[in-house]
C-alpha cells in the first residue's frame, strides 16, 4: 500500500510531544462534509476505507487540517490517504483513480490547528493535511473531491468473527450522512456481515452491498436513511473466510 507505514510505536510516542493547551477549543470544519462510503475488504488483511465527500461549503482557499480518529481493534498497520475529485453530477469518487496522495501525521488526541471530521477529539488518530492548491485542483472538476482514508488490520481469525469499529463524524447541523456500505471477499463468506450503528440505544440492521452477492441476505435499512445520533459509529461483525 502506497503511503505512510513504518514504526507504529515510535510515531505514536513522537505525537505526544505535539500534544499543548488549547486542544479542546473549536475549530469548524470550513468545507462540507458526508461520508460518501465505507468499503471493506476481506482476503489476507482487512482493509477498511472511509470516503468523505467534501464541499466548498464556507472554504475560501485557505490550507486545512483535519482530524481523524481511530476505530477498533485499535491502531492499523498502516495507513494511507487521497484526495480524490468528484466529477460534476456524481456521489462518488471513481474507485480506480487513485487521486494526490495526503500527508499525516499520528496524534493521541485532535490536534488545536485540525477541525474535527471523524470520531471525537479527545481520541488517538491521525491529523491530515489539505493544502490549499491541493484543494483548489481537486474540487474545480465539480466542486467536490473524496478523502479516502485506507486503513489496514489484521485479518479475520479462523473460526471466528471479527467485530470493526469504524468512527463516523458530526457536522454542526448534526450527524455526517452516511450514504453506503460494502464488504467485499476474494472467497464466498461463511455468513453475512452484520453492520448497526453503535453508541445509541438501539439501531437496526443496516443495508451492506456484499461481493460476491450471498443467499443469506436478510431484510435491512439503507444507511443513509437510518437515525444516527450525534457521536454513534458504525460497528460491523465479518465472518471466518474459507480455509485456502
Amino acid at each position: 500500500m502506497h503511503g505512510q507505514k513504518g514504526a507504529v510505536v515510535g510515531l505514536l510516542v513522537f505525537a505526544l510531544t505535539r500534544a499543548a493547551a488549547g486542544e479542546d477549543g473549536d475549530r469548524p470544519l470550513l468545507l462540507a462534509a458526508s461520508v460518501a462510503k465505507v468499503r471493506v475488504e476481506l482476503s489476507t488483511r482487512v482493509v477498511v476505507t472511509q470516503e468523505v465527500n467534501l464541499s466548498r461549503g464556507s472554504w475560501r482557499g485557505e490550507d486545512q487540517e483535519v482530524f481523524v480518529a481511530f476505530g477498533a481493534p485499535g491502531v492499523p498497520r498502516a495507513i494511507d490517504v487521497h484526495l480524490v475529485p468528484v466529477a460534476k453530477g456524481h456521489l462518488e469518487a471513481p474507485r480506480g483513480e487513485r487521486g494526490v496522495p495526503l500527508s499525516w501525521t499520528y496524534e493521541r488526541r485532535r490536534p488545536a490547528n485540525a477541525s474535527p471530521l471523524l470520531g471525537r477529539s479527545t481520541m488517538a488518530g491521525i491529523a491530515v493535511r489539505l493544502p490549499a492548491d491541493v484543494l483548489t485542483r481537486a474540487l474545480a472538476p465539480g466542486d467536490m473531491a473524496a478523502l479516502r482514508i485506507r486503513a489496514v488490520q489484521p485479518a479475520v481469525v479462523a473460526g471466528g468473527s471479527q467485530d470493526l469499529l469504524v468512527r463516523l463524524g458530526d457536522g454542526p447541523t448534526g450527524p455526517l450522512v452516511l450514504g453506503r456500505l460494502e464488504v467485499v471477499s476474494d472467497k464466498e463468506l461463511s455468513a453475512m456481515p452484520e453492520a448497526r450503528f453503535c453508541g445509541q440505544e438501539t439501531s437496526e440492521l443496516l443495508a451492506i452491498r456484499v461481493e460476491p452477492a450471498s443467499n443469506a441476505e436478510r431484510p435491512a435499512a439503507a444507511a443513509v436513511v437510518t437515525p444516527r445520533r450525534a457521536g454513534a459509529d458504525l460497528c460491523l461483525r465479518l465472518p471466518t473466510l474459507p480455509k485456502r
